[in-house]
């Protein structure tokens, strides 16, 4: 019951940061930059975890309550530092339109509005894409130790904790290279953010297919960061491509709702990866259950590729007709 205490609380809390986080950002940054700004943003979860990782280990299991109180305790003064300094910015404000015409951006939330962005096409295939890229990297976080564990791949748990750090240096530096890929590419293309989301899961399918029939920790180790450096590539271009095709006012709630589906989507998940753990293999579980999500993540991205222009000119559109003079 305590363990499953602090799993709620810790997914409240993640439930509070990535709407607000995530809009702050795109309403505080030109739209030329968001995929640096984004890809920047992104880097919060793997170091994140590589930090707790690394004082996990060191603290060692016997004390494992401990990095509980320490995250914790600098989780609520962080808060409290943002409260004090950050200010809210306009909404819509970073929208180019909105810059072009030197005006201000009118458009106010109603669950009207929510309602018929839940009816664009692009914005039920960024949620199905978001679901895939986030429960692969999930299922990496948490089933890898235990993976790595249970075939003789790594000696021990906290070994196996710390060979996850080149994956998670690979989910790093990939955040910032699908950023930067995407604001080089949207000089090219308005569609850079799916192309990039559509290369980071082909990528990812690739890896996921070498590390499942590796069993050298060195060899699972390399294998790991380039999935990581892939895969994670992703994550940027799901939020660029969502805040494309929906209004600014809504962007906080849209994610909300993406997060909602993409943690049933990761519990269902993570319930049969375990299940049939116990009935065959990890390894055809939980590989069978990366390959999977890859696979329908590279689905999904195509065909954004065939909603996605037709549904930001639509967006784009909307803006254009809610802009006040100045």
């Amino acid at each position: 019951p305590q363990l499953l205490a602090a799993r709620a609380s810790m997914g409240f809390f993640e439930g509070c940061f990535n709407p607000s986080a995530w809009s702050l950002v795109t309403d505080t940054f030109p739209k030329r930059r968001h995929g640096l700004a984004l890809g920047l943003m992104s880097l919060t979860y793997p170091v994140g975890t590589a930090a707790a990782l690394i004082v996990a280990s060191l603290i060692g299991a016997a004390n494992w309550r401990r990095p509980f109180v320490i995250y914790g305790v600098t989780g609520i003064a962080l808060g409290l530092l943002v409260l004090a300094i950050v200010r809210e910015p306009a909404r819509g404000s970073t929208e180019e339109s909105v810059q072009a015409s030197g005006g201000q951006y009118t458009g106010r939330f109603t669950w009207a509005e929510f309602r018929r962005v839940l009816a664009v096409p692009s914005v039920l295939l960024v949620f199905a894409l978001d679901a895939c890229q986030a429960s692969v990297n999930w299922s990496v976080a948490f089933w890898a130790p235990t993976y790595l564990t249970r075939y003789g791949i790594a000696p021990d748990a906290e070994a196996a904790a710390l060979a996850l750090l080149p994956a998670i240096l690979g989910f790093v530096a990939g955040a910032v290279l699908g950023g930067w890929l995407i604001d080089r590419l949207r000089r090219r293309t308005d569609r850079a953010s799916v192309w990039v989301a559509l290369a980071a899961m082909v990528g990812g399918l690739g890896m996921a297919l070498i590390v499942f029939n590796l069993f050298q920790l060195r060899a699972v180790m390399a294998a790991g960061f380039a999935l990581g450096l892939i895969s994670y590539m992703a994550l940027p271009a799901v939020n660029i491509t969502m805040f494309s095709v929906v209004p600014p006012e809504t962007k906080a709630t849209s994610i909300a709702a993406s997060n909602i589906i993409l943690n049933l989507v990761i519990a269902i998940l993570s319930l049969l990866i375990g299940a049939g753990s116990d009935a065959t293999e990890l390894r055809w579980s939980f590989g069978g259950a990366v390959v999977l999500m890859f696979s329908l993540g590279v689905a999904v991205s195509l065909a954004l590729l065939r909603t996605v222009r037709r549904d930001m000119a639509r967006q784009q559109a909307l803006v254009r007709s809610r802009i006040a003079a100045g």
